[in-house]
């Protein structure tokens, strides 16, 4: 019989694969990591209608995730401006 994950196991989990995948990739690939996570958490909230529990609601999180998103978005092209600057080096 197989047992659903935990939501504590599911974090567990991704925590400990974000972290080894983070020792693999490089500079800019972690940058799009870390979009990814971001962006795929974000949009979960905002499109997903049956998500839900927010203390004020799905827009008082979504208001919470914006400046998080954000970050990951400059981070994500300042990482790709970074790499150009040093291939034209």
């Amino acid at each position: 019989m197989n047992n659903p994950e935990s939501a504590e196991e599911l974090i567990e989990r991704l925590g400990h694969e974000a972290r080894t995948a983070a020792t693999r990739l490089a500079f800019d690939q972690r940058a799009e990591l870390i979009r990814a996570v971001v962006s795929g958490v974000r949009d979960g909230v905002k499109f997903d209608a049956t998500l839900g529990g927010a203390p004020e609601g799905r827009e008082w999180e979504l208001e919470r995730l914006t400046p998080i998103h954000t970050a990951a978005e400059d981070h994500y092209h300042e990482t790709l401006s970074a790499k150009a600057a040093r291939a034209t080096d």
